[in-house]
């Protein structure tokens, strides 16, 4: 069986390490995200989206809180930074395109990190 592995790495010192993700076609760094849901310890994960579904607010495990606006979540897919939107279903839908950007492949490692938004 294929699988991809995924880090969250909080920025307070706790991380969390999925390295059994199981791989399949046309999964994306969001479905990976998703997946850890059902691992345990697991995730919680929420976030919204924009009108053409492009995710938006993305807060995992409670990160980052109401009261630390100045942070955000950066992907990094085997160790290169993730410079595309995350996109749900809906926004490949809009832009097929995207899809390919957010594609994975067996054995890639995706890093979600905590870091101080640098756009304020």
């Amino acid at each position: 069986m294929s699988t991809v592995s995924l880090s969250i790495d909080y920025s307070t010192g706790a991380q969390k390490h999925f390295s059994g993700i199981s791989w399949k076609e046309d999964l994306t760094i969001l479905g990976a995200l998703d997946a850890s849901t059902t691992i345990p310890p697991g995730t919680v994960v929420t976030f919204g989206s924009d009108r053409a579904g492009h995710v938006l607010g993305l807060v995992i495990d409670e990160m980052p809180g109401k009261d630390t606006p100045a942070l955000d979540w950066v992907v990094s897919v085997n160790a290169k930074r993730f410079e595309h939107r995350l996109g749900t279903e809906t926004s490949f839908n809009f832009f097929p395109e995207e899809r390919a950007a957010n594609r994975l492949r067996p054995g890639d490692h995706v890093l979600i990190k905590l870091e101080v938004k640098t756009d304020l």
